[in-house]
């Protein structure tokens, strides 16, 4: 088993998801990236292919240039919230993996350096019933919930603020 963890499993797997295109693989790592939300540029940049290139496969594949201009908003709607959901969690997942190997430590007692311990103590306001519940209605097997990060964001913001005036307070 290789210990290195590779950073485009999430493209690939949103890649499988995209309509086939014919010829250069670097059109739909383009169309990832520019589902995601990157601009025009950006996306060159990440699929390491050149604008002019883009111009080229626009003039010789009509399904690639409707999936560039007014194909883009369904992208972005149906494979876009995708890649965002994906990488969300996959990070997610490598916080909660740090966050538990250390406070194991923590809990056997073992020596931390000052740093680690900045990052328990920080770690530790974030476990209260209101972020669980915002973890289960994450991960909610109901459909018809739809995840909304930006309410999400503000609602950890709004939960770290008053914690904070709750700490000034007392």
């Amino acid at each position: 088993m290789s210990d290195t963890v590779d950073p485009n499993s999430t493209i690939n797997s949103i890649e499988a998801q995209l309509p086939v295109l014919e010829g250069d693989d670097k059109k739909t790592k383009y169309l990832v990236y520019r589902s995601a939300g990157f601009s025009t540029q950006e996306s060159c940049k990440l699929a390491e292919c050149h604008p002019k290139s883009v111009e080229r496969w626009s003039r010789q594949d009509a399904e690639f240039k409707r999936l560039d201009t007014e194909g883009l908003t369904d992208l972005r709607e149906s494979v876009g919230n995708k890649v965002l959901y994906m990488q969300f969690s996959r990070n997610f997942q490598y916080f909660l993996k740090t966050d538990f190997e250390l406070l194991k430590r923590f809990m056997n007692n073992e020596e931390l350096s000052v740093q680690e311990m900045q990052y328990v103590s920080k770690a530790r306001g974030m476990y209260t019933p209101q972020s669980l519940g915002m973890l289960q209605q994450l991960l909610s097997p109901d459909k018809k919930s739809n995840f909304d990060f930006s309410k999400f964001s503000i609602t950890i913001k709004q939960e770290r603020e008053s914690i904070e005036l709750h700490t000034e307070a007392a």
